[in-house]
């Protein structure tokens, strides 16, 4: 529909000469992604008007989107230079003409023109050039001049959110977090941690809620936590991301990880703690986690008194043990909860595991699994397994005598 609209626009220019029907076809052309069809009506109405701001800006565009930055530079400083708007408005061309003279490697021209927008735009433009100023600093390998380019972007946008209070635009809260967000990249690069964790608090506070911005800086500030051994920033920030970033492949982990710290702290509830040991064994598909929770879940209940928990928990663990001698260990730590639990049938079914998973250790010997299968088997009454126990336990004495 826009091209047929297009064309109609275009056959009623060329029957009245209307250089406004032009550019409305050319701006339905760009939409439709035709720059280079375009281009050619821009450059018709130029033809016609050469001073002409909407189609010199238009064709500039369309340039620059070709890849001819050079054509694009040669009208950006024509608007620059011959334009009759306000300052403003030309401080926006000129951060245009200083990306395309980058873009050709006009260096010092183009810092020259981001300079030049930066002292006459509005706040956005002046940030827009300053963050342009800063990104050549860093490429440059001059990362202080970036810090310092990037402060200079985040003052005016700053000022426009302090004045603007609740009423802010999400556009205004995510350019400013933008820039904080990169400014702390480049403050962290340089160790400056305790300034980078402000820019990403800053960040957190402006971003929109749920944004990725927002979920991003909440990330960084988890792992500058963990750099600075803040058990306090450590617990708050997984406490944000569990509840802003739940779908993440990380949720599993994190759930662990508050559990874990949780579990240093005497204060803490053991609901809450097995809550989310719970939700990490559910979400994770990492047998390292699964048997890490498991093990920690087996210590809570313990120190609950909850035995036959804390033997199911074990028992559970035995599945994601990766060699026969881990498996034969697990098995033996499950049989010895189910007897501290009076679960003899339990206890003995797993010790018989543990014994079998032993043989399949290629030669490699654990007394306590003989002591548990032969404790299990003397309180079921089982003696073939009771002589069995015994037997290994006296090969395995007669081995050390004899070593």
């Amino acid at each position: 529909a826009l091209e047929r609209s297009a064309t109609k626009y275009q056959a009623a220019s060329e029957s009245r000469g209307q250089a406004e029907a032009l550019l409305r076809a050319a701006a339905l052309l760009n939409e439709t992604g035709r720059g280079d069809r375009a281009l050619a009506l821009y450059e018709q109405v130029l033809r016609v008007r050469p001073e002409a701001s909407e189609a010199l800006v238009g064709a500039a565009r369309a340039k620059a989107f070709g890849g001819d930055h050079a054509g694009a530079a040669e009208l950006w400083a024509q608007l620059v230079e011959t334009s009759p708007e306000v300052p403003s408005k030309l401080a926006e061309y000129a951060v245009e003409l200083g990306k395309a003279r980058l873009a050709t490697g006009e260096l010092t021209e183009a810092l020259a023109s981001l300079h030049w927008a930066s002292e006459r735009g509005s706040a956005t433009t002046q940030a827009q050039a300053q963050r342009l100023l800063a990104e050549n600093a860093e490429a440059r390998g001059d990362v202080e001049e970036a810090i310092l380019d990037l402060g200079t972007a985040i003052s005016p946008l700053q000022e426009q959110l302090e004045a603007a209070g609740s009423n802010a635009s999400d556009e205004l809260r995510t350019a400013t977090a933008e820039l904080y967000a990169e400014r702390a990249k480049l403050l962290t690069r340089q160790t400056r941690i305790d300034e980078a964790t402000h820019d990403l608090d800053r960040v957190f506070e402006i971003a929109v809620p749920g944004s990725a911005l927002g979920v991003e800086a909440a990330r960084a500030l988890h792992e500058l936590s963990i750099s600075r051994d803040d058990l306090d920033a450590q617990r708050h920030w997984l406490d944000v991301l569990i509840a802003t970033d739940s779908g993440a492949p990380e949720t599993a982990r994190r759930h662990f990880q508050r559990a874990q710290l949780a579990a240093t702290d005497s204060s803490a509830e053991l609901d809450a703690l097995l809550l989310d040991l719970d939700a990490a064994l559910q979400h994770t598909t990492d047998d390292e986690i699964r048997a890490a929770a498991l093990e920690l879940k087996a210590r809570l209940l313990e120190d609950a008194d909850d035995p036959r928990g804390r033997a199911e928990t074990l028992t559970q663990r035995v599945e994601f043990a990766h060699s026969p001698f881990e498996r034969a260990v697990a098995a033996t730590d499950a049989a010895r909860a189910w007897l501290d639990a009076d679960r003899a049938d339990d206890a003995l079914k797993l010790a018989q595991l543990a014994g079998e998973e032993l043989g399949n250790a290629g030669g490699v010997e654990y007394s306590e699994t003989w002591l548990t299968l032969g404790d299990a088997a003397w309180r079921k009454r089982a003696w073939s397994f009771v002589i069995s126990a015994s037997d290994r336990l006296q090969s395995l004495s007669l081995i050390h005598i004899s070593e």
